[in-house]
């Protein structure tokens, strides 16, 4: 016996959604590229503007943020392979994709603000990460700690 389709189903893909539906998904993952898949549902979702209910499990042992790889414990020694001018988690008109951009700091523009403010979004964080956040500029190679505090801001905000 076959199961009957769900109306979004049955409706087939490329369909416009109403406000009466309702997706689930669940996302495998919260470090950093789970939360670039979970940005752009949650872009793609404000752009349809259908107001349909949308419920994201994110599966994940780990704190969503920085994920298991990118911890914030890390040695500053253990550097990415990225300049910090490079690294965001927010989409520019630099990208080609589906979907609206939303732009948002990269990791060298997050550390100039966290810089003049002195101020980090976890405050129970090493107090080197200030120091860092001062020294960083645009073309340097950030500790891969950096990205367990921004992932988070990103995360939290």
């Amino acid at each position: 016996m076959r199961p009957e389709p769900s109306s979004a189903a049955a409706r087939g893909h490329g369909q416009p959604r109403t406000a009466s539906d309702h997706r689930q998904i669940a996302l495998v993952g919260a470090g950093p590229r789970g939360l670039s898949v979970l940005e752009r549902l949650c872009a793609n979702e404000r752009a349809a503007g259908t107001g349909s209910p949308v419920t994201v499990h994110v599966i994940d042992p780990a704190v969503p943020g920085a994920g298991h790889v990118w911890r914030s414990g890390q040695s500053r020694h253990l550097l990415m392979n990225t300049v910090a001018s490079q690294v965001t988690m927010f989409t520019d008109e630099s990208v080609s994709i589906e979907g609206p951009i939303e732009p948002g700091p990269s990791l060298h523009a997050w550390a100039r603000v966290v810089a003049r403010g002195g101020r980090l979004a976890d405050s129970s964080l090493d107090p080197g990460f200030l120091d860092e956040a001062r020294s960083l500029g645009p073309d340097s190679y950030p500790p891969g700690r950096s990205t367990a505090v921004t992932c988070g801001t990103a995360s939290s905000g």
